[in-house]
């Protein structure tokens, strides 16, 4: 469940929603319940899947500027 709960965390961060996934990742890391290098893996696997939907987000959007009610 940490880790899921970091992923998401870390997803939510690197999305629109701008929050602070390092403090949770710091706050599991010193609790000691999960493995440190497993919690960098999924904080990582977030934050590259919310930038890759930025990413995506970006570039449709891009293509509707020239709409009249956009």
């Amino acid at each position: 469940m940490d880790y899921l709960s970091i992923f998401a965390a870390s997803f939510v961060s690197a999305t629109l929603f701008p929050t602070a996934s390092e403090i949770l990742l710091l706050k599991m890391a010193m609790a000691g319940h999960s493995d440190i290098l497993l919690l960098l893996i999924f904080a990582s696997f977030g934050n590259i899947l919310g930038s890759v939907v930025n990413w995506i987000l970006g570039f449709f959007f891009s293509q509707l500027t020239n709409k009249r009610w956009f």
